[in-house]
């Protein structure tokens, strides 16, 4: 079985009943598991009648299983102040209130919440995973979920464009200097080239992890509504 295990579908489906029951049935078969949350509603306390936060944290009376739950929230606002923060460090004083201003903008924008939630589950995957053998993921709703597993290909092209930019624009800018005077940009070092190379390699990573050493799960009840859904979810995933 591959080391990350996603279980998606309609809401109400029992997504989180089935994940958590494997997750505790992986730990009771000696595999030391994970399970992560990352649907809004946060049932895998319920499940396990013990509040979970964005830390893993064991689960009472069951050896080898942990559990945590990603706020969309707070994820929310703590990717766009990673963004103020990085951006603010590479622009003049004046633009700052600008930045903000857009970022507030942002928060409801569509794809903003996939986004900031697409960044938590790569970095529990990335950073959090280390200590264990299966990570369990009880995601959102179908639609959302495809969404998010669609973003390493879309978020890639995307950040090879700006790459291409940015690097045109140092060019330019090299090419503009004058005499004995230093260009205004320089190619190495070039902290936007830095940080677009860091979210690449990011991505990177994340495309290869879901399409090398991830599985998926799709929870259906027997009724038209969720086969429909259900049907439409694999066409997506193929």
């Amino acid at each position: 079985m591959e080391r990350f295990v996603f279980f998606g579908g309609k809401g109400g489906v029992g997504k989180t009943t089935v994940s958590c029951a494997y997750a505790y049935r992986c730990a009771d078969a000696g595999v030391k598991t994970l399970v992560v949350s990352t649907d809004p509603a946060h049932s895998v306390s319920d499940v396990f009648d013990q509040e979970f936060g964005d830390d893993p944290e064991s689960v009472a009376g069951v050896d080898r299983l942990d559990a945590m739950e990603i706020d969309p929230e707070d994820e929310m606002q703590r990717h766009l102040q990673e963004i103020r923060e990085g951006l603010s460090e590479q622009v003049s004083t004046a633009m700052v209130s600008e930045i903000n201003r857009q970022l507030e903008m942002s928060h409801g924008t569509p794809g903003a919440y996939e986004a900031a939630l697409f960044d938590a589950f790569v970095t529990v995957m990335r950073e959090e995973s280390d200590p264990y053998e299966r990570v369990v993921f009880d995601t959102a709703p179908t639609g959302s979920t495809l969404r998010l597993l669609g973003l390493p290909d879309f978020l890639g092209d995307w950040i090879d464009r700006l790459l291409y930019k940015r690097k045109q624009s140092i060019d330019l800018f090299e090419k503009a200097a004058i005499g004995d005077m230093e260009p205004r940009r320089l190619m190495d070092g070039d902290p936007v080239l830095e940080r677009l190379q860091r979210r690449k390699e990011f991505f990177e990573y994340a495309g290869d992890a879901m399409r090398n050493h991830a599985a998926f799960f799709l929870v259906l009840n027997p009724d038209q509504l969720s086969v429909n859904e259900t049907g439409r979810a694999i066409e997506g995933f193929t």
